[in-house]
């Protein structure tokens, strides 16, 4: 086998390209050759050593799939073994008294379930969206023509087969594979973004939605308001921003009828608004709307509105309490950037 010291300027140059093939193909939601999945998963288990039991079970999500796995696993422990989980189950129903015994099983399992599911959905596989590493590996493989001994290369089209579908989830005795998402859509840097729907979904109606790569709850892109946005309803600031720009700040104070406490100059410092009391459940609080000081590397100008102090009554205090200072700390700092 003969050591790899460098690349040619030719195999370099095909690396990008050989990248972004792998990218298009982990993003295209055409369906699966399925039956060269299910080789492939055999093959993966015949050469990891394990006896291939043939058992299959296709799906349609990855959300299934973190369920259905490790409930699975946790049917057979209790119907073919002395498990941890059905002398849980045992012990609660011999303890309950005969009014509350179906009550305590139901419980029993219902807590064994859960604990299943929380110690088992990681052991996916990624599928098609790990394409990182089978583009690493074919790249060495079908373009620099590295050699490499015992079947190496064998195993990895194996697993590059087993992971054509979306994630899945193998056990000694079973495996649950979902299918690719039906539809995905970005925006023009590439992340997961739609204002009109999922930005990604699946064939059971699981779906994710996002705006500009942030993920948010479903209402905020088909029922948007401007109340549950500013509310604690949606703490996360960069879900508030992407919501709220979706939605449109003046179109919020507007809509919302907010009374401006102070208005800065700076679009930085920002524009400060009461908000009614019945808005955040923690209390009184003002909304401080105001731009990032530093500009993204694209050039882009970001708005936040940022739940400050309620007994703000200026910008700069609205700035000191979210930065946890003094209003005479907050402008030592501020002046000195």
């Amino acid at each position: 086998m003969a050591k790899l010291t460098s690349l040619t300027d030719d195999q370099k140059a095909q690396m990008a390209p050989w990248a972004d093939a792998w990218i298009a193909r982990a993003l295209d939601p055409t369906p699966a050759d399925e039956a060269l999945v299910e080789l492939g998963i055999k093959e993966c288990y015949e050469a990891a050593g394990l006896v291939w039991h043939g058992n299959i079970v296709w799906v349609d999500s990855p959300l299934t799939v973190a369920f259905a796995g490790p409930q699975a696993a946790l049917a057979l422990e209790l119907v073919r073994g002395d498990s941890a989980v059905r002398s849980a189950v045992r012990s609660a129903v011999d303890s309950a008294v005969d009014s509350a015994v179906d009550s305590a099983v139901d419980s029993a399992v219902r807590s064994a379930v859960d604990s299943a599911v929380r110690r088992g959905w990681s052991y996916y596989l990624g599928g098609w969206g790990w394409a990182y590493w089978n583009a690493y590996v074919s790249y060495y493989r079908d373009v620099v023509g590295l050699e490499l001994d015992d079947g190496i290369w064998d195993r990895s089209r194996s697993y590059e087969a087993a992971q054509g579908a979306g994630w899945w989830w193998p056990h000694k005795e079973f495996v649950i594979v979902a299918r690719r998402h039906t539809s995905i859509k970005r925006d023009n840097q590439g992340r997961l973004h739609s204002t009109t729907g999922p930005a990604i979904s699946w064939g059971d109606e699981f779906a994710i939605y996002a705006i500009d790569g942030i993920r948010v709850p479903e209402w905020v892109v088909t029922a948007p308001d401007p109340a549950r946005i500013i509310s604690d309803e949606l703490p996360n600031t960069e879900q508030r921003r992407v919501a709220m720009a979706h939605y449109g700040w003046d179109r919020a104070v507007h809509d919302l009828n907010l009374e401006i406490i102070e208005a800065s100059d700076n679009p930085v410092w920002g524009t400060l608004y009461a908000l009614p009391e019945t808005l955040v459940e923690r209390g009184r609080a003002t909304l401080l709307v105001c731009q990032n000081a530093s500009p993204d590397r694209d050039g882009t100008v970001r708005t936040y509105g940022l739940l400050a102090s309620g007994d703000a009554r200026t910008v700069v205090a609205a700035q000191a309490s979210l930065a946890r200072l003094s209003e005479a700390e907050w402008l030592t700092l501020e002046g000195a950037s």
